[in-house]
């Protein structure tokens, strides 16, 4: 199903009264289907539905056996024809397969414009011929139902596709007699269409001649002769240069007309920033009469330390017989992330001369979004307008505050409230409340028709069509209308024309994944897709459905970079949103487009989690953005690529360095930064996805060997160069005491070193105590404090220590001092400090795998303080459960099966006494 819906309701209230309504509007593309083992069915019924009136369109069916197929609906030409045979005729087609091809036999009805109806026989045979080339003959038979009258048309498509050129030729013939306001005679029509992927781009070129009377069927055509030419390259490092011409005669009226059209636009990242230019020319005449339109357009993006600024020159003419008129528009914004969302301002300039008359205007618009929860963000926004027109001033100042909320990953409530004053002309003011509950209808992704076979190639088709917003009832033409001339790309590079009636096909893919994009420029002017981009995978012997609708809508499109040390590279695969709904993804060339927009005010996001592991967004994920209708905004995302440190912990079994083993689960960390590795059974560690900058490289010694203690190692920090690895980074371990302390009384002397582990804990920390003595069989070894307590510590044999814990208690930060007493033969005393540091915390998790999915498991580590040990229950919210495994010191290293809403998972330790504590696994730095 693909469309767009709006369900809520509006209350406003202003000086003329109070005014509410309630929003209903649906139009999509209804598509049911039935499969069983040998049979399919398929149903397409447009459908619209908006202030109390609703439509059907015309439905389209289709049912698949193995030795044949029927098709029900609109009768559809020959593969790529640019000529149009059949019109808007409808019947029945009976498809048989043959081995080098198909046999289709037509039977259809249609009205001439005369309003006579016509019926129509006729067969088409398509050959399947060597080199990747196909034949398709058609020959159709209409007579009228009254007048007799005749139409016989013949056409013939000839494709060829190969890597380095694609063609099509077509040829077709009619002849008419008796038909009303058609001359009877014999009349014929050419086509070609060329399609070249390039080394770095790709080109184009349509070919079109239909003479005056041409008939097909439903419509008898003015002479006409056009002709379209596109051709994109990449340009320096990743810029994109696109350039569409066009030229259309057309006779009518009993006189010549002719368009002429030239579009440009190029776009290119320089290190984290971008610019676009754009430029079109338009020429048409008519006779004497000749109109010329003109527009420049500018855009330029820079992100510097955390600030993101935009600056976008606009200017357009047109000038005619009546006059010239002109537009200019300056727009600057600016925007920075603020505590914890993303603050951004906008100043809007505008200009408007016309024949005797002009307007003034400027906006600002200051805007502040923040995620709020999981699934919710917060949107404020202040907006001052002010125009001048014939000497007039007015001002409006707007304040509104909304709440979105996303329900699912495409359907977002959207509540907003919005107060405004105008002052001048009309002044007033007024209040509004909306609810709505908004989408894009679109469940299911691209269609699959036939059985998979690897040995055979696979097939990508398609239909670009127009469509009306979702306030819009009227789908009687609903996914019918087709725009023809469309190019669109497969994979990015490989480049076809839609046919006249919106069609389009990739013949002979390979199977696996594919990427099928469409070419904004050649859509035509105020006319915006509804998405850039589609990805699919596809078997071989399938034939893949993807539709595209375009519309006057609203729109924004970019690229996402990565700026590397050898330029911009594009990032593809990383999904942005739209408003918390509509989404789409970034092609090969880093390119994203999300149509479909109402004009207005939008926030558009980098969804974070779909970033490669390799790169890090540079800058705020989210950004606010005003489009108009028919237009289409620029907004570039840039990243950084990550680099790495490697290196290996080593130490000496038997104290010296003649033999150095890898230390295995010892816990390296860099900071600043939440970055840390375990080190792997011969010692190696490697820090990934670290950004690039200046780290200091150390290991925890909770997490050494018994006895060890880190006696060479780096002296310096580290630079990180994003996109390479920094590595030979070594640590040498081996024994020395730490954190000890002698201390001597006036008896028999024993030595006596104290140690506290950890060294630095926060309040509610688990501390343990680890004394070593001479003494060799004390009666007595106590700990005493103030501010901890008195405490008898006990014998370990395993650690040949005496050792203790207590729970720190509720301190402020800072260094507080414990006594250890030795009694016995011998006495001893040592004195030793803890850090009590509120900010630590008692829980640290990092999540270890590169790209956490749903349903999946994942590696994490966990530094806990908090007094718990192994065995304890660890319970997350959906109630996934395991007990806590063995630690090195206090570090824990386990596996965890993630729930199927993805991070953050949140959940609690629960130790043997009953006591809780938080947990939460969430992604690297994220809040």
């Amino acid at each position: 199903m693909a469309g767009g819906f709006d369900v809520g309701s509006h209350q406003t209230s202003s000086a003329a009264g109070l005014g509410a309504s309630d929003v209903l509007g649906v139009s999509f593309l209804l598509t049911l289907e039935r499969r069983t083992e040998k049979t399919a069915l398929s149903i397409q019924q447009p459908v619209g539905y908006a202030s109390g009136v609703r439509s059907l369109g015309q439905v389209q069916a289709v049912y698949r056996a193995g030795t044949y197929a029927f098709t029900y609906g609109a009768l559809t030409g020959p593969t790529q024809s640019q000529i149009g045979i059949g019109g808007f005729a409808r019947g029945l087609e009976l498809r048989l397969p043959r081995r080098n091809g198909e046999l289709d036999v037509l039977a259809a009805s249609a009205p001439q414009q005369s309003g006579e109806g016509f019926r129509s026989l006729g067969i088409r045979r398509q050959y399947y011929l060597p080199h990747n080339t196909l034949l398709a003959d058609t020959v159709l038979f209409s007579r009228g139902e009254q007048s007799g009258a005749t139409n016989f048309i013949a056409d013939g498509v000839l494709a060829r596709y190969s890597p380095a050129l694609s063609s099509t030729l077509e040829l077709a013939m009619d002849r008419t007699g008796n038909i009303a306001g058609v001359s009877d005679g014999t009349r014929i029509a050419t086509a070609a269409q060329f399609n070249a992927p390039l080394h770095r781009g790709f080109a184009s070129l349509t070919m079109r001649s239909i003479p005056n009377g041409f008939t097909t069927l439903t419509s008898t055509n003015n002479a006409e002769r056009s002709w379209d030419a596109t051709l994109q390259r990449q340009v320096g490092h990743h810029g994109n240069a696109l350039i569409d011409l066009g030229r259309d005669d057309a006779f009518s009226g009993g006189e010549w007309s002719r368009a002429i059209r030239r579009n440009l636009s190029y776009s290119q990242p320089l290190g984290a920033s971008s610019l676009a230019l754009t430029e079109s020319y338009s020429r048409a005449s008519v006779g004497d009469a000749v109109t010329v339109s003109r527009a420049q357009g500018v855009t330029a993006t820079e992100q510097l330390k955390g600030f993101t600024l935009s600056q976008t020159l606009q200017r357009s003419s047109a000038t005619s017989a009546a006059g010239t008129s002109l537009q200019a528009q300056e727009s600057f914004s600016f925007g920075r992330a603020l505590a914890g969302g993303y603050a951004e301002l906008q100043d809007v300039v505008g200009r408007s001369e016309g024949t005797g008359a002009s307007l003034d205007e400027r906006e600002m618009l200051l805007s502040y979004t923040r995620r709020i929860g999981r699934r919710a963000d917060l949107q404020l926004a202040q907006q001052l307008t002010s125009s001048v027109s014939a000497g007039a001033m007015t001002r409006l100042r707007s304040t509104s505050i909304g709440i979105v909320r996303r329900i699912s990953s495409t359907v977002a409530l959207n509540i907003t409230a919005t107060r405004s004053a105008q002052t001048g002309v009309n002044a007033g003011a007024a209040s509004s409340l909306n609810v709505d509950l908004v989408g894009p209808l679109s469940f299911g992704g691209p269609r699959y028709a036939g059985r998979a076979n690897p040995s055979l190639p696979a097939t990508i088709t398609g239909h670009v069509y127009v469509v009306s917003n979702a306030q819009s009832s009227n789908a009687a033409t609903f996914g019918q209308r087709g725009v023809g001339n469309v190019l669109v790309l497969l994979d990015g590079g490989t480049p076809v024309r839609t046919d006249i009636d919106g069609n389009y096909e990739f013949r002979f893919v390979k199977q696996g994944y594919h990427s099928v994009s469409i070419v904004q420029g050649t859509v035509g002017n105020g006319l915006v897709a509804d998405r850039g981009q589609v990805s699919l995978e596809v078997a071989g012997g399938q034939t893949a459905t993807v539709d595209f609708g375009v519309g006057a809508f609203a729109g924004i499109s970019g690229h996402l970079y990565a700026a590397t040390p050898k330029g911009s590279q594009p990032v593809a695969g990383v999904e942005i949103t739209v408003d918390g709904g509509r989404r789409t993804s970034t092609g090969p060339d880093g390119a994203y487009e999300i149509g479909g927009l109402l004009q207005g005010t939008h926030h558009i996001a980098v969804l974070l989690d779909s970033l490669p592991a390799s790169v890090q967004l540079q800058g705020a994920p989210q950004r606010t953005v005003q489009v108009l209708q028919g237009q289409l905004a620029t907004v570039d995302f840039i990243a950084i690529p990550l680099g790495s440190i490697s290196g290996y912990v080593l130490y000496a079994p038997n104290g010296g360095f003649a033999d150095l083993q890898g230390a295995k689960n010892v816990y390296v960390v860099a900071e600043p930064g939440d970055y840390a590795a375990i080190t792997n059974e011969d010692g190696s560690f490697l820090l990934d996805n670290v950004p690039p900058g200046t780290y200091t490289v150390s290991v925890d010694r909770d997490t050494l060997p018994n006895g060890e203690a880190v006696v060479q190692g780096p002296e310096s920090p580290i630079e990180v160069v994003g996109g390479s690895t920094s590595g030979g980074m070594v640590f040498k371990l081996g024994t020395a005491a730490k954190a000890v302390v002698f201390s001597f009384d006036n008896g028999p002397k024993a030595s006596v070193s104290a140690v506290v582990r950890p060294e630095r804990a926060p309040p509610g920390a688990l501390v343990k105590v680890v004394v070593r003595t001479s003494a060799e069989h004390p009666s007595a070894v106590t700990q005493e404090s103030d501010t901890f307590g008195n405490l008898a510590l006990r014998f370990d044999t395993k650690l040949r220590a005496w050792v203790g814990s207590f729970i720190v208690p509720v301190l402020q930060a800072g260094e507080y001092a414990l006594r250890i007493n030795v009694d016995g033969s011998k006495h001893g005393v040592a004195d030793s400090l803890l850090s009590v540091d509120p900010k630590i915390p008692l829980i640290s998790v990092r999540v270890l795998t590169a790209r956490p999915a749903p349903d999946h498991t994942i590696a994490v580590t966990a530094r806990i303080l908090a007094p718990v040990e192994p065995g304890d229950v660890v319970r997350f919210e959906d109630g996934y459960t395991f007990k806590l495994p063995e630690p090195r010191g206090v570090l824990y290293a386990f596996d965890v099966h993630l729930w199927s809403h993805g991070l953050p998972y949140r959940g609690t330790i629960e130790n043997h006494e009953g006591r809780r504590f938080p947990i939460v696994l969430q992604r690297a730095g994220g809040m």
